[in-house]
């Protein structure tokens, strides 16, 4: 069992904001009047989440089934560098060495290979 927590959009809809996991384990306890405020949920479903998007709960208070909905989630600071890399790499018609995966770039070479990418577009 599970206490979650979250603020109600209407009396069939609650966005969770947290999930207690052992609400009686004696490490981990609430009050039982923490517990009042939450809703108690006897099985959370896995989350599948999609690439690009980011998982958030939802619970109908009345009836206690939890669910997910999937919403598009903010690029990655990352993400965005490689998609304007490729980007200008295509316009350029440079292929480019494409890094290994797991292989972390410094910002700095990102921004050296942005900045010659762009000036062979101009």
């Amino acid at each position: 069992m599970a206490v979650v927590f979250g603020v109600k959009e209407s009396d069939s809809r609650m966005k969770v904001t947290w999930i207690h996991y052992k609400p009686d384990h004696p490490k981990y306890k609430i009050t039982s009047e923490k517990k009042k405020e939450g809703v108690k949920i006897e099985n959370i479903p896995e989350k599948e989440t999609p690439e690009g998007k980011k998982a958030v709960g939802f619970v109908n208070p009345e009836t206690k089934e939890f669910w997910w909905e999937y919403v598009d989630r903010p690029k990655e600071p990352m993400e965005v560098l490689d998609e304007r890399i490729n980007s200008l790499e295509k316009a350029t018609g440079s292929g480019g060495k494409k890094p290994e995966r797991g292989l972390a770039y410094r910002l700095d070479d990102l921004e050296e290979r942005i900045e010659a990418l762009e000036e062979k577009v101009k």
